[in-house]
């Protein structure tokens, strides 16, 4: 219930203040120079395709693996907090929402879970939503997880996995990459 008041919190606040920075087509955080050129060129591929920008986050950029639970394309993980993202872009042809990543959905309903709807609008799409889960058992050494989602017709849907362990530094570095994904139309 903690977690819960503490996303609607800062996410009011959110509603009032969100800065970005433009640099040629993806966004980058102040300070974070050639933030282009250590991006995969599939991911920026997907970007493109989804008709996404993207803020990275100001992690350190590693090799995503096979997952049969959790698919994603791109991860970046700080080892001083113990907390990774996972990023998963999934381009659509069509106005169906694709079904990714259920597996990981199912597992999350094994464990405790809290959701909340988002604004879709702060993402310039057409559904988001968000939620936060502690799981059963560590999962890649992490003990808890929250889930981004957003989608919009005829462009994309993402899935955005945060880990971690400490619950207060996991909240706070979540809302510090909240809003790392926006659809430019």
């Amino acid at each position: 219930m903690f977690a819960m008041k503490n996303f609607i919190l800062i996410f009011i606040i959110c509603n009032f203040f969100s800065l970005s920075f433009s640099f040629n087509g993806i966004i980058a955080n102040a300070g974070c120079a050639e933030i282009d050129e250590d991006i995969p060129e599939e991911f920026k591929e997907l970007l493109k395709k989804g008709k996404l920008t993207f803020e990275a986050p100001p992690m350190k950029l590693i090799d995503a693996h096979k997952d049969p639970l959790m698919k994603y394309d791109i991860a970046y993980v700080d080892e001083a907090n113990g907390f990774e993202i996972r990023i998963n872009i999934v381009p659509l042809d069509s106005n169906d929402a694709p079904e990714e990543n259920l597996n990981i959905l199912t597992r999350v309903k094994q464990g405790t879970y809290e959701a909340i709807d988002l604004k879709h609008m702060m993402f310039n799409a057409d559904k988001a939503g968000f939620g936060e889960f502690v799981f059963n058992k560590k999962y890649d050494g992490y003990k808890k997880g929250g889930i981004l989602f957003i989608h919009k017709k005829m462009h994309a849907s993402v899935y955005v996995f945060y880990l971690g362990n400490d619950s207060a530094e996991f909240s706070r570095l979540i809302m510090d990459n909240l809003f790392i994904f926006k659809f430019k139309e």
